[in-house]
């Protein structure tokens, strides 16, 4: 839901009009933006996070564990 509002504020700020043919070459700067440069700014983000979670073998051999106990006793 909200990448398609993202999507509607992108356009609708480019001019673009769903029922109107001659305001898609307007909106073709705002369509570049959302297949390069906005996907770009919600990556950072990830990446961050990516690196900053301690995910290793062992903490999912861990987990697994975890898992496994709890299902058993389920």
């Amino acid at each position: 839901g909200v990448a398609g509002g993202i999507i509607g504020f992108v356009l609708a700020g480019y001019g673009y009009d769903g029922m109107d043919e001659t305001t898609i070459s307007g909106a073709i700067p705002g369509i570049i933006m959302l297949m390069s440069w906005i996907p770009a700014l919600f990556t950072i983000p990830v990446v961050v996070v990516l690196l900053w979670y301690p995910l290793s073998s062992a903490k999912l051999d861990e987990m697994a564990k975890l898992l496994r106990v709890q299902r058993s006793n389920a």
